[in-house]
């Protein structure tokens, strides 16, 4: 019966139960009433850095077994136009009750980096995904476009500029015992992505993410989050990583205090043109624009991210009691490198590492964003740079 509520092709589901006379028979009938066949909505998301409108138009049931038929467009600050169409197949399965699914998907999107990195993405391509459990197997072919260029781009951005074409194989897991994804006060997460570009196309690399966390309940309703994570990205027949490939890291959803990919290697912008800032609105060019708006940044191969959060209830009666509201105390830390050879990439990171610590207010919107307004202070910058008040947003946190 809940596999079949997860379908979401049935407003009621009612069973009855009718023995036959002294026999051990039993007679199960399942009375239903069918949804709608078309779904539509409309909505807003916060997520990661990112404010977007959407609409989502759903065909249920298409072929008589659970299957769905999802168009999806979206527009945002950053991911300016994105449209996909994705078939949903369900698959049922009588080993341990896991639910599993297949989808196919084609999609296209464009993400602005003016602000970051002085340029803009376009990719269109198509997707395939098998699901069970926590394991996720992936096809996907990508055209993607690096263009439109600010006229302040550095020249190491400018030579990435042009198309190239991805085919990759991805598996993802990711497995959890938290009792809340955004704000967790006990149990774990473990979520790790494995990825080999080069299965034609003219990309290639082999990259691989791991991300852990774990929390733990003290007294008075305090909770204390420990993570950790990191990421390797090697070329494979000696061809260089793209731009649009590399790892970036840095802004208030994981080293604390530090601009949005502020960490790692950068280039610095063509001092002669325009400025950037100039044409944005104050507050908005003093919390994105990074590196005081001199330099791209340009991503790296190897990266690693460990964070300590204290959540401490509010001790006031009209809001003691909401689990939404915490006090924020932290110490976070990362690193972001274009490594050298393995044998020096520990002493690269550490050398490298930018640490912060701070207290601030964390609350969950509608069950679905982490708000966080922080105050941070550097314990070492590594050249990073690092603002004392912060607000951030998103979907996950580290």
């Amino acid at each position: 019966m809940d596999e079949l509520q997860q379908l979401d092709i049935f407003s009621a589901i009612h069973t009855e139960l009718d023995t036959e006379g002294t026999t051990n028979d039993v007679e199960l009938t399942m009375f239903t009433k069918e949804k709608s066949m078309l779904r539509a909505k409309t909505g807003a998301q916060m997520g990661n850095g990112d404010l977007s409108a959407n609409t989502t138009v759903a065909l249920r049931n298409v072929l008589g077994r659970g299957e769905q038929v999802e168009c999806t467009g979206s527009a945002g600050v950053k991911s300016r136009g994105t449209l996909q169409v994705e078939f949903i197949k369900p698959i049922f399965t009588s080993l341990g009750g896991v639910r599993s699914s297949f989808r196919l998907s084609a999609f296209q999107n464009s993400n602005d980096n003016s602000v970051t990195a002085s340029h803009k993405e376009f990719l269109r391509g198509g997707r395939a995904l098998y699901q069970r459990g926590p394991h996720r197997f992936i096809y996907e072919a990508v055209w993607r476009v690096i263009g439109e260029m600010t006229p302040s781009a550095s020249m190491a951005v400018r030579e990435q500029a042009g198309h190239s074409l991805k085919s990759a194989l991805r598996y993802q897991y990711d497995s959890s015992s938290e009792d809340s994804l955004l704000m967790p006060t006990e149990g774990g997460r473990v979520c790790s992505t494995t990825e080999v570009a080069g299965l034609g196309g003219n990309v290639e690399f082999a990259s691989t993410q791991l991300e852990a966390r774990y929390s733990l309940p003290l007294l008075y309703g305090i909770s204390s989050t420990l993570s950790v994570g990191g990421g390797v990205l090697m070329p494979l027949e000696d061809k260089p990583i793209r731009l649009i490939d590399r790892f970036f890291l840095g802004g208030p959803q994981s080293v604390r205090g530090t601009l949005t990919r502020g960490l790692g290697p950068s280039a610095a912008r063509m001092s002669d043109a325009p400025d950037l800032a100039a044409a944005l609105p104050a507050i908005v060019a003093d919390t994105m624009i990074p590196h005081s708006q001199t330099h791209d940044a340009l991503g790296g191969d190897t990266y690693m991210t460990t964070g300590l959060h204290v959540h401490v209830p509010v001790y006031y009666p009209a809001i003691m009691n909401n689990p939404s509201l915490r006090l924020h105390l932290f110490a976070t830390a990362g690193s972001l490198i274009n490594r050298r050879d393995i044998a020096t990439a520990p002493t690269d990171l550490w050398r490298s590492c930018t640490a912060t610590a701070g207290a601030g207010v964390a609350y969950i919107f509608a069950n679905q964003i982490r708000l966080e307004f922080n105050y941070s202070v550097p314990l070492r910058a590594s050249g990073a740079t690092v603002q004392p008040w912060q607000l951030g947003f998103g979907i996950s946190f580290n």
